[in-house]
């Protein structure tokens, strides 16, 4: 059969394919509207846009491993997902991080799980924003700080993603954000490379952003979590890198 399958006639054929085929798409239609799908919220770029809800299966609920846990499959209707959209549910917010693709019956996705909201002066509105971001920690094969003989600062790195628009690709090096849930006193973070590359899939998609530990600065906005990125040098008095040095003496500096 695997070398003659070319051969197969027009007498294989029984003429009632297509209906086959939509009855394919009419029960996949039937199943997402079952117990088997729910309701899902489809943002966009942005979660201020308007959104709107399809039925949807959500696959991988149940991970065993933790780097699993946080990443699911959605399948739906052809025509609802893009690669760079919030989704929600649950009261979670997810993104759609994949190529998306189908089958002629459905289209399948892969979302990652937001786990944290940055804030940030908008480079074009100059108006705070939030995201909900994926970020891990990409620090590695180091203990977290760099030391000479003024001070020891934190060498902390992370992958922070999120959706590509006209207000994230405006982001450059050296922006700073602050990510952490301690909110008294944050971590502070710039930005050193932007991969605007990897996640374009038809001119939607996804950033990737890598950041390094920064300096905490008297003028960062603790409150809102929104870091000052004024120039150092417009700061204005003594204050270079400025407030709350995360840093301390080190040993040997008093001599």
């Amino acid at each position: 059969m695997a070398d003659s399958w070319y051969a197969l006639t027009s007498s294989n054929i029984s003429g009632f394919e297509e209906g086959n085929f939509n009855g394919d798409k009419g029960g996949f239609i039937e199943l997402i509207n079952s117990f088997m799908g729910k309701a899902v919220q489809v943002y966009g770029d942005r979660i201020t846009n308007t959104p709107s809800t399809i039925r949807a299966i959500v696959q991988n609920r149940t991970a065993d491993t933790p780097p699993n846990a946080d990443q699911r499959q959605i399948l739906t209707e052809i025509g609802k997902l893009q690669c760079g959209q919030y989704i929600k549910f649950d009261n979670r917010w997810w993104l759609v991080i994949s190529l998306v693709d189908n089958n002629l019956v459905y289209e399948k996705a892969v979302i990652w799980y937001c786990n944290y909201t940055v804030n940030f002066k908008s480079p074009t509105t100059s108006t705070n924003v939030s995201y909900p971001v994926v970020t891990n920690n990409a620090t590695q094969y180091n203990s977290g700080v760099e030391s000479n003989k003024t001070m020891t600062v934190g060498s902390t790195q992370r992958l922070l993603f999120l959706p590509y628009n006209s207000e994230t690709i405006e982001v450059d090096h050296d922006f700073r954000l602050l990510v952490d849930r301690r909110l008294s006193k944050p971590t502070a973070f710039k930005v050193t490379q932007v991969d605007t590359e990897q996640y374009d899939y038809d001119g939607y998609g996804v950033l990737r952003w890598t950041l390094v530990e920064d300096i905490l600065r008297s003028t960062d906005d603790i409150v809102n979590m929104v870091a000052d990125n004024t120039p150092t040098g417009d700061i204005g008095g003594d204050d270079d890198g400025g407030g709350w040095l995360d840093a301390v003496i080190a040993e040997g500096s008093e001599e």
